[in-house]
């Protein structure tokens, strides 16, 4: 089982949702942002971490949509974890 399906089967059994996850590679260039008010991530790298906030700081300009996104990155290591919660706009 893949981290995006592990954490959102645990979010909706404990939370009784009915989350959706997608296990692919979320591309920021064609990125979709009007279908999603949370996009939660759980990466490997810090530089594609740090690639994903530079994207969803300024995603928003520019455009004819004035929506806000929440994005949900979580992280761990073997004695320890964290849990970042931010939004656009």
């Amino acid at each position: 089982m893949n981290k995006a399906e592990a954490l959102v089967s645990r979010f909706n059994l404990h939370g009784n949702l009915s989350w959706k996850y997608k296990n692919e590679c979320l591309l920021l260039e064609v990125f979709d942002y009007r279908n999603y008010d949370l996009v939660v991530t759980c990466v490997d790298k810090a530089k594609v971490r740090a690639d994903m906030g530079r994207f969803f700081a300024n995603y928003n300009r520019g455009s004819r949509y004035n929506k806000s996104l929440m994005w949900l990155d979580l992280d761990n290591g073997r004695a320890s974890g964290q849990i970042i919660l931010g939004q656009t706009n």
